[in-house]
């Protein structure tokens, strides 16, 4: 799995009902494809949103073809949202809350609640649910990790008597001496 651009961390790939979603576990940067932006943008013209918008070079590489994306500012009635997008693979990048931050519920499709998820197509509020799950499940995991590495502290840790309090300089300076004698032996 390839690594996220904005913080180097393996990427999470999680399959939806409505399509694959790339995502990093850290930072909350995904992938899309331009198809699910179509259907976000609703009754929009999303080609004519793209030529309003201000166009440079990205950092980000596609992951598909590993050319530079392309950086679109969108225009103000979109808070103007800087939008990667690889224009012969058709796959943006958004990063953390900037789904949110285009706002597009108040250029709502009024018939939007009955559109046919059978064809595989996506509402912003369906997106909106599946981050906050992915978030969610990573705070999760994070609160194992830290809980993992205080029952390590609280049993293992050399130099308190009182093993209830987390000292992660004793924790520290207790793995070095380990590797240390380990690498001496």
């Amino acid at each position: 799995m390839k690594k996220c651009q904005k913080c180097k961390t393996t990427l999470s790939s999680i399959k939806t009902n409505y399509g694959k979603m790339i995502i990093c576990p850290v930072c909350f940067g995904h992938y899309y494809s331009e198809k699910t932006l179509e259907i976000l943008f609703k009754s929009l013209n999303w080609k004519e949103i793209k030529e309003n918008s201000k166009i440079k070079k990205s950092k980000i590489v596609c992951p598909k073809c590993n050319k530079k994306m392309n950086l679109y500012t969108l225009p103000s009635e979109f808070n103007n949202v800087q939008i990667d997008l690889c224009n012969s693979c058709k796959i943006l990048w958004l990063d953390k809350d900037e789904i949110e931050e285009l706002k597009l519920s108040k250029f709502s499709n009024p018939n939007l609640d009955t559109i046919n998820k059978s064809q595989k197509k996506i509402t912003e509020r369906d997106i909106n649910y599946i981050l906050q799950v992915i978030k969610l499940d990573s705070k999760l995991t994070e609160t194992k990790s830290k809980k993992n590495i205080n029952n390590f502290a609280t049993d293992y840790s050399p130099n308190t008597s009182n093993r209830s309090i987390f000292n992660a300089f004793d924790i520290l300076t207790f793995i070095k001496t380990i590797f240390t004698k380990e690498n001496n032996k």
